[in-house]
């Protein structure tokens, strides 16, 4: 399959889209900037195809290229990246350099980046005990705060040193290999918000949280960490209905897709991506008669 999905969004995959007739690469690609509002004419298709082959550009492995502005209004890239083929937006505001210091439980309002952190207490009965309900790389986790309670955590960018611990190793890694390893473009890298004490990164969120906050089984959290977009001053109170259910969840488990939402994966799957022979044939035989 050329077309796929993971957390990030849809994407081409690069190998097997350069193993494609060209016929049908123009195709997929005219489908595929569609979906992201680009309605690209002939020419641009083909410089596109250059940019994918390599043509012009010196390194063959990541780079990124300027696309026509969408009927969104926005500006996007083409990023080529881990055999990769995406359309990203264009820069966001820049995330402060400097350290912003945590209140918790509290709300921290990030103007700038019209973003909005928040640490909501669970207030959950005493004797109610459960797993974390939600994925561990949203941008919504429940987390377990007792061990820096009294600590000053700060939310910032990433710096030379971070470390971070991963659930499910036995130890820390540099935050950069994690990223690495995450498939995480470097232009995107310094554009991360991070829940840190000190050097110690303790939340990436959208990539996951550290191990030395995750509830333990049959524990209850302490708090449910937010990262949302726009400013939200306003006060929150987190205590959910529990329902008998509920009360075993494994932490793999995810929330159910609210039912007025259209899942990313049924936009590519209702794409129609059959190869009309005949059609096909005439796009060929065009192209050879152009050239």
């Amino acid at each position: 399959e050329v077309f796929r999905q993971d957390r990030r969004g849809p994407y081409l995959d690069a190998v097997r889209f350069n193993q494609l007739d060209v016929a049908y690469q123009r195709r997929i690609l005219k489908r595929f900037l569609t979906l992201h509002y680009i309605f690209a004419d002939f020419q641009t298709i083909e410089d596109i195809l250059d940019f994918i082959q390599g043509n012009g550009r010196g390194n063959l492995t990541t780079s990124l290229k300027s696309m026509p502005k969408g009927n969104d209004g926005k500006d996007r890239f083409l990023s080529l990246y881990k055999d990769q083929l995406r359309l990203i937006e264009g820069p966001r505001p820049s995330p402060t350099k400097e350290s912003i210091p945590v209140s918790i439980p509290g709300i921290l309002p990030l103007p700038a980046l019209q973003r909005t952190f928040k640490a909501l207490a669970w207030q959950a009965p005493e004797k109610v005990k459960i797993s974390p309900i939600r994925p561990h790389d949203s941008q919504q986790v429940f987390v377990d705060l007792s061990a820096f309670a009294d600590k000053p955590l700060e939310i910032r960018t990433r710096r030379p040193g971070d470390k971070f611990h991963p659930m499910g190793m036995d130890t820390p890694v540099r935050l950069k290999k994690f990223l690495i390893n995450r498939g995480v473009p470097r232009f995107e890298r310094d554009q991360l918000l991070l829940l840190a004490y000190g050097q110690e990164v303790l939340w990436i969120p959208g990539l996951g949280i550290s191990k030395k906050i995750m509830v333990q089984p049959n524990q209850p959290p302490t708090h449910l960490l937010k990262l949302m977009n726009g400013i939200h001053p306003e006060e929150e109170t987190l205590c959910p209905p529990i329902r008998e259910d509920r009360l075993a969840l494994d932490e793999t488990d995810e929330l159910p897709a609210p039912a007025n939402e259209e899942e990313p994966e049924d936009i590519i799957d209702s794409l129609d991506l059959e190869i009309d022979a005949e059609a096909l044939d005439t796009e060929q035989t065009t192209g050879a008669h152009s050239s």
